[in-house]
């Protein structure tokens, strides 16, 4: 059972029997198909139902020679929103699935991002027909988590020294100053933990 379907609002799936019937009902009543032609005798599909107006299931499969659909394996999603531009990024192909994972530095905080490619059949689209360039990406980062934490900044310091050395103008400079607020961000950032990263090309 995938770690994160429970993020998406299916917690109460607990047996294989409640997640075949999800993916069977997930399988026949998709909303959106996108499909691309991988081999002379195979077509890879990615069939997408929406539960919410930003997440839902993606089914993973392909069409044979016969055009009989398999699936393969499905993925819960989140839709992201803004886009951002990345100098480089690298796509590998998963080994035993047709899945995809990315990777790019972070600007600005100097961390390596490694990611789920949600839009894998577009992506393959763009590289067969137009021979996609990864130098200068822009990318549309979402998440899901299993659990988190936020932790907010502290300012350590003496209520005598604040109320003797500080007057209230100097204190509201330095909370609303952009270190503080870098630092707001920095913690929000490292402490939300068990992120499952996606992103669109």
């Amino acid at each position: 059972m995938h770690k994160y379907l429970s993020a998406i609002g299916f917690k109460h799936i607990e047996t294989r029997e409640q997640l075949n019937k999800l993916l069977k009902f997930t399988e026949t009543s998709f909303q959106d198909e996108k499909t691309v032609k991988v081999k002379d005798d195979m077509e890879v599909s990615e069939r997408i139902k929406h539960f919410t107006k930003d997440m839902g299931l993606m089914i993973v499969g392909s069409y044979d020679q016969d055009d009989q659909y398999e699936r393969e394996h499905y993925i819960p999603f989140f839709l992201g929103k803004g886009e951002k531009k990345f100098d480089e990024i690298a796509i590998e192909r998963h080994i035993a699935k047709n899945s995809y994972a990315g990777a790019c530095e972070y600007p600005g905080i100097g961390v390596t991002l490694i990611y789920y490619l949600q839009n894998a059949v577009e992506y393959l689209s763009e590289l067969k027909f137009h021979q996609f360039n990864l130098a200068t990406v822009s990318l549309t980062l979402s998440g899901l988590a299993s659990e988190g934490k936020i932790l907010l900044p502290v300012i350590q310091e003496k209520k005598s020294f604040v109320e003797k050395e500080w007057s209230h103008d100097a204190f509201n400079f330095y909370y609303n100053s952009d270190f503080a607020k870098k630092s707001t961000f920095f913690n929000f950032i490292a402490c939300v933990h068990n992120n499952f990263l996606f992103f669109h090309l």
